[in-house]
């Protein structure tokens, strides 16, 4: 049987683990990367602590419903993560699209006539 300390003890963990993936939510939903490292140390620090915090087996399946929430909000923020790294590809991939345009984008007409384009300006090179 667990002794009322260790399930505060459990409580207090699962309460931080929580606050934490919390955290990391907001910073992701806010676009606010750059407490991201600080975030990494403070998970990394936390998962040091729910380690050193395991006498084994039976705490585990006395927290079980815990981890349970634990976990599904950790899989939450692995889909905002992935919605992040989605964004920003897709971003880049606009970015170097308008570059490209910005070159010098060639089109004809039904004519075979070449139709300008504002870059035809500025040459075969990108405008400033």
């Amino acid at each position: 049987m667990l002794a009322r300390a260790d399930i505060e003890s459990s409580d207090s963990l699962l309460a931080e683990g929580r606050e934490l993936l919390a955290r990391e939510r907001r910073m992701l939903a806010a676009g606010a990367l750059g407490d991201a490292e600080a975030l990494a140390r403070d998970k990394t620090a936390f998962l040091a602590r729910l380690e050193s915090a395991w006498p084994g087996l039976e705490r585990v399946a006395a927290l079980r419903e815990g981890l349970t929430g634990l976990i599904e909000d950790a899989r939450r923020n692995e889909r905002l993560l992935h919605a992040v790294r989605d964004g920003f590809a897709a971003a880049r991939r606009r970015i170097e699209a308008l570059e490209a345009t910005r070159a010098g984008a060639v089109a004809y007409a039904r004519d075979g006539s070449r139709i300008t384009s504002p870059a035809d300006a500025c040459g075969r090179t990108k405008c400033a």
